[in-house]
């Protein structure tokens, strides 16, 4: 008999043995579609699992899903169930399905910087001397490479990018685009735009 791995998730328990092998506790079976289903169990209750589930478009359900969890990723699935008034089962299939399918990338912890430390946050625009793919590319693999640049945008207008970075203080930022910005070759000018307070911060999106 395999041996089965327990996954615990929002305080439930999911139990998952290997598949195609006698006595397991997941049945594969290949669909008229030709999609992958696998039965996993929940506190007795069987749950299928489409890993192509989301061929079309995520349906209200997942949306309704998606918007609580991007509020409180803490929610446990009874919670989620009683507010969108579905069961307890289908939620944990749905979000399983919805992890596996790239919808939900991360859950993670938004901290409250400003009760840390104080940071200094600028939006600089930056225009480059050279439009080719290649050099459009290098910046964008610079950028991703720094730790203080938090966002990097391609955009269109007067400039070919938009950054959003996180420093300690003016002297550090003004540091960082001296030797990180304009040592660049392909770097033609940059116009800084600092932030002089935050009066709306979100991390949902309207979906």
């Amino acid at each position: 008999m395999p041996s089965a791995r327990n996954c615990r998730s929002n305080h439930q328990i999911l139990t998952f043995a290997p598949p195609g092998r006698p006595g397991s506790q997941v049945r594969n079976q290949w669909l008229k579609n030709k999609s992958y289903k696998s039965t996993y169990r929940l506190k007795g209750k069987t749950l299928t699992h489409h890993k192509d589930m989301y061929k079309n478009k995520p349906d209200q359900t997942d949306i309704s899903i998606l918007n609580l969890l991007q509020r409180d990723g803490l929610m446990t699935y009874k919670e989620i169930a009683g507010k969108i008034k579905k069961s307890m089962t289908l939620v944990v299939e749905r979000i399983r399905a919805l992890r596996d399918n790239g919808y939900i990338i991360n859950t993670v912890a938004l901290v409250d910087v400003h009760k840390l430390c104080s940071l200094f946050v600028a939006f600089p625009h930056v225009r480059l001397t050279s439009h080719s793919e290649e050099v459009l590319k290098q910046f964008a693999e610079h950028m991703r490479n720094h730790p203080e640049v938090m966002e990097c945008y391609h955009i269109t207008g007067h400039f070919d990018f938009m950054l959003k970075i996180v420093m300690p203080d003016m002297p550090s930022y003004n540091l960082f685009l001296r030797e990180k910005l304009n040592a660049l070759p392909y770097v033609g000018s940059i116009q800084s735009f600092l932030v002089l307070s935050e009066d709306k911060y979100s991390t949902a999106y309207p979906l």
